[in-house]
């Protein structure tokens, strides 16, 4: 997807992105995009660890005729060691400028990767 327009939807705060030196991220967003149905959009992190910008796909997908949709999925962020806190924004990309963008709900939580081996059994 090309993308054309970015919509910072939310930020990720230190503890979490701190935690995520050790631990996967479960990301999940639903959004109502007025204007976009029938679109592709998607939804990434973007981080700065100090030394470094860096960006994760979590997820893309098209919005639904009700011009909602739901973006989610368990990812590592492969952060520096650094000294300075990492911080990180989730952002909304879409093919053309898109105003009114709602957050139904964001959510953020690391999880640790002994959680992730019961979840797979």
């Amino acid at each position: 997807m090309h993308a054309t327009s970015e919509n910072v939807i939310g930020t990720i705060n230190e503890a979490v992105m701190e935690a995520s030196r050790t631990a996967a991220l479960d990301v999940a967003a639903w959004l109502l995009i007025p204007g976009l149905a029938g679109q592709n959009v998607s939804l990434s992190v973007l981080y700065d660890d100090g030394r470094d910008h860096h960006e994760v796909l979590i997820d893309e997908g098209e919005v639904d005729s009700n011009h909602r949709i739901l973006l989610a999925n368990i990812t590592q962020l492969p952060l520096q060691t650094s000294h300075e806190p990492a911080r990180a924004r989730v952002v909304l990309r879409s093919p053309k400028l898109t105003r009114g963008v709602v957050v139904e709900s964001l959510y953020v939580k690391p999880i640790e990767p002994r959680s992730l081996l019961r979840s797979a059994n």
